[in-house]
Parts: structure tokens; C-alpha cells; sequence
């Protein structure tokens, strides 16, 4: 893949991008947690073939996230059934390649969104040309200002500790690794 991810992340390394609305973008709901940001259709020369929906996810601060098992990205698509739920897709790939990727079939007209407990807008209508090949490029932010609706005998807890939790075990992984 010849995706430089950075043209496009850098412009967005701030907080509070501005949402995309309409087109490809549904927003479930106004305090999503996760809102889309950037979405790109891939040139001839950035996809080398492929047919995929590469996404990445930034922080509130607008830095992208590191690879992580916390969150999750739900995908479908148009006429699906119950007894094809997909699984959900992994943060896995490091930088500079999108953090995950799903693929598109021809023929098929797929949606994207962070697995979420607040919610997170779904960017839809990704399809194919007809050989089969074209691919997108999706990013998601988090929203710093989003309210959690409370529910009896729970706790909230900010992604933002979560996200640094991880990162910090992370860290220690590596750490650990090291000495072995």
C-alpha cells in the first residue's frame, strides 16, 4: 500500500475538527463520542489495486492512536443479514498505515463506525468501481465534550485514562521484552 497517512493527519492534528455532515456521514447522535472527520477516496496510485476502507482514529487532541485492543471497528453493509454479522475489526497496524482496514467487494455498499458504549457516527456508501478496486480512507475523532448518560451501578471512567493505561502497559511490555 502507498498510503502516506501523515499528508492527511496533519492537518487534522488539532482538537475539534470539524464533524463531517450529510453525504457519507451519519451522525446517530449529537454527543457521539467518536465523530468522522476526514474522508478520502483513494487515487489509482494510493490503492496499488487494493479494495479496501483503511480508517484511523485520533484522540480529542487530534494525535492518532496507537494500536489498541480498547476499541473496535463495527462494519456492515447494505442488505446484510443477522447470520452475517462480521466480527469487529482490530486497531492493530502501526503507523504510518491506517490502523485498521476493512475489505470492499464488489458490488457491495459498506459502513464504517467505532464499536463505542457512547456512540459514534457511521460513515457509509462506500462501494467499488466496477473492477472491483477503489478504496477510502476514513478518520475518526474523539470529541473531548461528549456526556455519558449515566446508568444505575455504574462507573464512568475517560478514555483518555483508559487510552494512557494502555499506552503505559504497553511501555512496560516493551520494557519487559528488553530484559529478556
Amino acid at each position: 500500500m502507498n498510503l502516506n497517512t501523515t499528508q492527511y493527519l496533519t492537518p487534522l492534528a488539532r482538537q475539534n475538527n470539524t464533524p463531517i455532515t450529510g453525504g457519507n456521514v451519519l451522525s446517530v447522535t449529537d454527543i457521539s463520542a467518536w465523530k468522522c472527520v476526514f474522508v478520502h477516496a483513494l487515487s489509482n496510485e494510493e490503492e496499488q489495486g487494493a479494495h479496501n476502507v483503511y480508517i484511523d482514529l485520533l484522540d480529542p487532541d487530534g494525535h492518532r492512536l496507537q494500536p489498541t485492543a480498547a476499541i473496535a471497528i463495527e462494519y456492515g453493509w447494505d442488505g446484510m443479514q443477522s447470520n452475517e454479522k462480521p466480527p469487529f475489526a482490530p486497531l492493530e497496524k502501526l503507523s504510518p498505515e491506517p490502523l485498521a482496514n476493512i475489505p470492499l467487494y464488489r458490488g457491495q455498499r459498506l459502513w464504517v463506525g467505532v464499536k463505542d458504549a457512547i456512540g459514534s457516527d457511521i460513515a457509509q456508501n462506500f462501494t467499488s468501481d466496477p473492477d472491483g478496486h477503489q478504496s477510502f480512507y476514513v478518520v475518526f475523532q474523539r470529541q473531548s465534550k461528549a456526556t455519558v448518560p449515566q446508568k444505575p451501578n455504574t462507573i464512568s471512567v475517560s478514555m483518555d485514562v483508559i487510552l494512557d493505561i494502555e499506552r503505559r502497559l504497553a511501555e512496560l511490555t516493551t520494557a519487559i521484552h528488553g530484559l529478556r
